[in-house]
C-alpha cells in the first residue's frame, strides 16, 4: 500500500483548439510505501476528472495512464493529457468543480483533489480570437481609470483612429495680466470642444495624446493702450519657443489682433501652448472673450 502522495499542479496551458498551445496539465508527486520509504520501481498512474471529491460521477470518458518511474526519492513528474489523439476535453472544465482522480496500480488515492482555479485557464484559450468581447458585452462605466494602473493603457496604444480635436478660448472677464517685457503664456479658460481630453483649461496647455502631426492657430489681442509698442505672439514646445506665430510691429493701435497657424510633428506626451511678449512699459492685460483670444488645434495624421 502506498502510504502518502502529494502533488502540485504547476502550471496550465491553454485549451485544445489552439494550436500553439498544447493543453496538459504538468503533475509532479512523491511516492512511498507504508513505511515511508520512497518508492523508485516502475509504477502506473490513470488520471480521471470527477465531479466530487469522493463518489459522484466521472466527466466525460477521458482517461489517461502514465507510466512512471520515481527518483531514488520518490519523486517523479508527467503529463496529463499530453497524447495528442487523446487530450483533456475543454468541456470538462464547464462544470463548476472539478477533481482530479489518481489512481495508483489499481489504488485510487482518497479523497480526490479539487483543481483550483488555475486548472480552469484552460478555457482562457476561447479568448485567443477575434471578437470575443464586444463593446455591446461591456456595461457602460464598466472601465474606467480608476481600474486601469497608471501609464497602462497610452493612446498610441488606441490605434491610428484616435480623433484629436481642441478650441478654447479665454472667456470675457478673465483679463490676463501681461507683464512688460516677459514671454507671458496665455490662458485659455474655457473650450468649445475638446475631443481626446487634450486640453487643460487650468494650464493653457495641450498634451500630445500620440505621435503625429498636429496643425495649430492661436490668436491674442492684448490691450495695451495708446502705447507706441510691439508685440510678438509664439507657439512653444514643452516650455520652448519654436516658432513666432505673428510680430505685431510698434504703432498707437491699441486692440490689434496677432497671431497665425503652424504645422508641426509631435511625439506622445508632448506639451503645446501659446506665449505673448510686449514691451509697453505697463502691465498690460489680454482682451478676453472670443473672437478675441483663442487657440485651436487638431491631429493631422
Amino acid at each position: 500500500m502506498f502510504k502518502k502522495m502529494f502533488f502540485v499542479v504547476l502550471f496550465i496551458l491553454t485549451c485544445s483548439w489552439v494550436a500553439a498551445f498544447p493543453p496538459y496539465l504538468n503533475y509532479q508527486g512523491m511516492l512511498t510505501d507504508s513505511a515511508g520509504n520512497p518508492v523508485t520501481s516502475f509504477t502506473v498512474i490513470i488520471f480521471t476528472f470527477w465531479d466530487a471529491e469522493t463518489g459522484g460521477n466521472q466527466l466525460g470518458s477521458f482517461s489517461d495512464s502514465d507510466n512512471v518511474t520515481p527518483n531514488d526519492q520518490g519523486m517523479f513528474s508527467t503529463l496529463i493529457g499530453d497524447v495528442s489523439i487523446y487530450p483533456i476535453p475543454e468541456s470538462i472544465f464547464d462544470n463548476e468543480t472539478v477533481y482530479l482522480n489518481v489512481n495508483i496500480n489499481g489504488e485510487n488515492l482518497i479523497p480526490r483533489k479539487r483543481l483550483t482555479s488555475a486548472a480552469f485557464a484552460f478555457t482562457s484559450g476561447d479568448l485567443q480570437c477575434t471578437g470575443c468581447v464586444s463593446t455591446d458585452e461591456i456595461a457602460p462605466d464598466a472601465i474606467s481609470t480608476d481600474h486601469l494602473q497608471d501609464e497602462s493603457v497610452s493612446a498610441d496604444k488606441l490605434g491610428t483612429d484616435l480623433k484629436v480635436s481642441f478650441h478654447a478660448y479665454q472667456a470675457s472677464g478673465y483679463n490676463q495680466e501681461l507683464p512688460d517685457s516677459a514671454w507671458t503664456k496665455v490662458l485659455f479658460n474655457t473650450e468649445f470642444h475638446d475631443d481626446g481630453d487634450v486640453f487643460d483649461t487650468a494650464t493653457g496647455t495641450f498634451t500630445c495624446p500620440v505621435s503625429g502631426v498636429y496643425h495649430f492657430n492661436a490668436y491674442v489681442q492684448p490691450a495695451l493702450g495708446n502705447y507706441e509698442t510691439g508685440y510678438n505672439v509664439a507657439l512653444y514646445r514643452n516650455n520652448s519657443p519654436i516658432a513666432v506665430l505673428s510680430t505685431h510691429p510698434y504703432s498707437n493701435a491699441s486692440a490689434a489682433v496677432a497671431g497665425g497657424g503652424i504645422t508641426i510633428k509631435l511625439n506622445a506626451g508632448q506639451t503645446v501652448s501659446i506665449y505673448v511678449w510686449h514691451m509697453a512699459g505697463i502691465v498690460a492685460n489680454v482682451i478676453s472673450g472670443y473672437p478675441n483670444t483663442w487657440f485651436t488645434g487638431h491631429r493631422v495624421y
